[in-house]
């Protein structure tokens, strides 16, 4: 992350994604078709800000490279759903989550 020193629209959109694929996976039907729209609207906002504001056609490395944070973060985030669920199973639920929403699948 260091490395790769994103700017603020470009975290922007990490997280954005990050939430609109949490959100996809639970919801569907005009939830759904919602996410999608925003996703398509941020995704057009990025290309715009990198083509007009950066002046960087060519920018899918830094695509990718952001991705792939978030790719491991979302890996984080499984792990903690697993370990969740083994802890409601041996009910020792006792840690507490900021947003816990995000740990716990409700389908």
């Amino acid at each position: 992350m260091v490395q790769l020193n994103p700017t603020d629209e470009e975290l922007c959109y990490m997280l954005c994604h990050l939430c609109f694929q949490q959100i996809s996976k639970q919801c569907d039907g005009q939830i759904l078709e919602a996410v999608e729209q925003f996703q398509d609207s941020i995704s057009n906002h990025l290309h715009d800000y990198y083509l007009n504001h950066l002046s960087r056609p060519n920018y899918s490395g830094r695509i990718a490279a952001l991705m792939k944070l978030n790719s491991i973060a979302q890996q984080f985030i499984y792990q903690d759903q697993i370990n969740v669920e083994i802890l409601k199973v041996f009910e020792v639920f006792f840690v507490n989550f900021s947003h816990p929403e995000l740990f716990m699948n409700y389908q």
